[in-house]
């Protein structure tokens, strides 16, 4: 719950703010690297399959949730920030934030039983 709150709120105040001007957005503020992308990867990407395997009864499709939720929060992610001329640099960091959410998905469900009957 509380790592619900606090990526909330760093979503929403270190929300990137972009212009026309913006070539790169995360050139303009080293927040947005830090502490919006990990916070958004937490918030729509590990506490949402949270949710989905809590109230998940087959077995057989959670890898096909978490595949899927990581390619969409990718590309909602690329959207966001903008990347169009970077795109290697872009997916790179991108992919190294991904990883802060998937590590928070990983130790949740080893931490809460429920979650691991469900996976296991």
């Amino acid at each position: 719950m509380a790592s619900a709150i606090l990526s909330s709120y760093a979503v929403i105040v270190y929300w990137p703010s972009s212009s026309w001007q913006d070539e790169f957005l995360l050139f303009n503020s080293l927040a947005t690297v830090i502490i919006f992308m990990p916070a958004f990867y937490i918030l729509f990407f590990s506490i949402l399959l949270q949710v989905i395997l809590y109230f998940n009864s087959y077995q057989k499709r959670v890898k096909m949730y978490i595949g899927i939720a990581y390619i969409f929060n990718f590309i909602v992610m690329m959207i966001i920030a903008g990347y169009k001329e970077y795109v290697v640099s872009g997916i790179f960091i991108v992919f190294i934030a991904s990883t802060i959410g998937l590590a928070h998905l990983f130790i949740s469900v080893l931490l809460n039983p429920i979650l691991k009957q469900r996976i296991i």
